[in-house]
């Protein structure tokens, strides 16, 4: 075989050595001369050609090895036993340098991180921001988390409605949102509730949070119209009243009312904008408002330019504490034009004596043509004061919701629904008939037996004008005027009190009308810990907590 031939010739090469010679020293030759003889490298120079050219690989023969190549080798192979062990142990002792490397830096990290925490609680990331609970967290009444609900009784177990997971509200009873942190809660900043309900369309229900209705119960009311903000409900008894056919298309929810009810009650969920009120026989003709009216009074007054009231402020000085009126003026769009503080009088005692008249002036200038709102606030406790000989420059007034006139009055209003107008007195004395003249002309004879008592009338769509014999009488009512020349109709009157209004209005951003869900917040303040918010449905399963959640900016 070509191969047997080449091993053949390799080992007679290592035997055909010429016979060893010494030099005149005693050594071989060897160390001086090739090892291998010149008659051995032309004795198998052909053999190794021709073998090679066999296997098709090169002519040359090997090279021999010099017996300081078999040293070094030797050498080599004594030093270096273990090479590739001693290359595995380093990568080894290297990888050990690593981990030990990393395992300092995680320690002094958390270290550091703590250090830092102790010397800026505030800052971030040592504080945190989110805190939430879901219907599905098994650990939702445990009080020793920072965030939970405090009474399991009143929730039950979880359910899916509407393909969202629910707990219940299966009591009507008040509990609570508990936010009790554990970790460090940053000084200065603000913090906002989120709850998620889900709502039972099916059984409606007033729902509260801390003692404020959130979502006001349906039942009498109807859907009648989707806005690209919100959802329109009308009271059925409105609604009986009015053909719905004849309702104008708005894509803005304030234009639709304003157009359609006009000089309506409202109850929003949100603060509405105010759309372009046209008024015809407008006029800056003053008009006197001949009564004197006791506590709180709100009007409504169409202004261009400028607006100007005078009146008289008269303390009654029945209560301890000073008599004070805080008045603002508003656009429609809630902007503050003007505000002032009208003071006591000086008789901060419950003397009982009338005090004298102060005569004040209300005056905002620069005004763009539309309605302003004037609130005079009786805010003091104990306050107890009065208006009288009010005259505006304008022949356009409204008196909005409830007063208290304690002299004789005469009053207008319109009904562009069916509506209720209730009186009560409470003073030995005042009992009075009320003429009405109108739509309906009737007496209304409030007797010694209605004392203290709240009589209600109602009244079908037409004008009525009302004549008070005595005052010292409460009038509920939601529009009224000095005269019918004075009434105009206003886009609406928006109330934040619930009292059966004759419109809500429900944000769509709040609430999804398809699959009842429903979503409320609420800034709170949380420089006292732990902070607790209530919530309350007055029907049982008419609503289920999908979740709850608390942010810290």
């Amino acid at each position: 075989m070509v191969g047997g031939d080449r091993c053949y010739l390799t080992q007679n090469m290592a035997n055909e050595k010429t016979p060893e010679k010494k030099d005149s020293s005693g050594k071989p030759e060897a160390y001086r001369r090739p090892f291998y003889s010149e008659n051995y490298k032309r004795k198998y120079d052909d053999l190794f050609a021709k073998t090679a050219r066999k296997e098709g690989t090169s002519t040359n023969p090997p090279k021999p090895k010099k017996l300081d190549d078999f040293k070094r080798e030797s050498l080599r192979a004594v030093n270096e036993p273990n090479r590739d062990g001693t290359i595995a142990s380093r990568k080894v002792k290297r990888i050990e340098k690593i981990i030990i490397v990393i395992v300092y830096i995680v320690v002094l990290g958390i270290a550091a991180y703590f250090l830092l925490a102790s010397f800026f609680p505030n800052a971030l990331p040592f504080s945190k921001n989110l805190y939430e609970i879901k219907a599905g967290d098994s650990k939702l009444f445990n009080n020793l988390n920072s965030f939970y609900i405090d009474d399991p009784s009143v929730l039950g177990d979880t359910k899916v409605v509407n393909s969202i997971t629910v707990r219940p509200i299966t009591s009507s009873k008040k509990f609570n949102f508990v936010f009790a942190p554990k970790e460090n809660i940053p000084s200065g900043k603000n913090a906002t509730f989120y709850v998620d309900m889900v709502l039972n369309q099916s059984t409606p229900s007033d729902i509260y949070v801390d003692e404020n209705l959130v979502f006001p119960n349906l039942k009498d009311y109807s859907f009648v119209k989707e806005t690209s903000s919100d959802y329109i409900y009308v009271n059925n008894e409105v609604l009986a009243s009015t053909d719905e056919n004849k309702f104008q298309d708005f894509s803005s929810t304030e234009d639709f009312i304003y157009r359609n009810l006009p000089s309506t009650t409202v109850w929003s969920t949100r603060q509405l904008g105010s759309p372009d009120v046209s008024v015809s026989g407008y006029s800056k003709t003053p008009t006197d408002i001949y009564t004197t009216f006791r506590g709180d009074l709100k009007l409504a007054v169409y202004a261009d330019g400028d607006l100007n009231i005078d009146f008289y402020k008269q303390d009654l000085n029945s209560y301890l504490g000073e008599d004070i009126y805080n008045v603002t003026v508003t656009d429609s769009s809630g902007n503050v034009v003007y505000t002032n503080l009208f003071r006591d009088d000086g008789d901060k005692t419950k003397s009982g004596r009338l005090g004298n008249s102060q005569d004040l002036n209300i005056h905002a200038q620069n005004l763009k043509s539309g309605v302003y709102f004037i609130n005079f606030d009786d805010i003091s406790e104990g306050s107890d004061t009065t208006l009288k000989s009010i005259r505006i420059n304008s022949n356009k007034i409204l008196i909005l919701g409830n007063f208290l006139p304690i002299e004789p009055f005469n009053f207008y209003t319109e009904a562009n629904s069916p509506k209720q107008i209730g009186f009560n007195y409470w003073l030995n004395g005042k009992d009075q008939v009320i003429k009405v003249i109108g739509t309906k002309n009737e007496n209304i004879n409030l007797s010694t037996d209605l004392l203290n008592k709240r009589y209600d009338e109602n009244f079908t769509t037409g004008e009525y004008n009302f004549r008070l014999g005595k005052g010292y009488l409460w009038v509920y009512n939601d529009f009224s005027s000095p005269s019918k020349e004075n009434w105009f109709d206003i886009p609406f009157n928006l109330q934040d009190k619930f009292n059966n209004q004759n419109v809500i209005i429900i944000d769509k951003y709040k609430y999804d009308n398809d699959i009842g869900l429903f979503s409320y917040s609420k800034s709170i303040d949380i420089t006292k810990i732990p902070v607790r918010i209530s919530l309350r449905a007055l029907e049982t399963n008419s609503a289920g907590i999908k979740g709850a959640r608390f942010n810290i900016k």
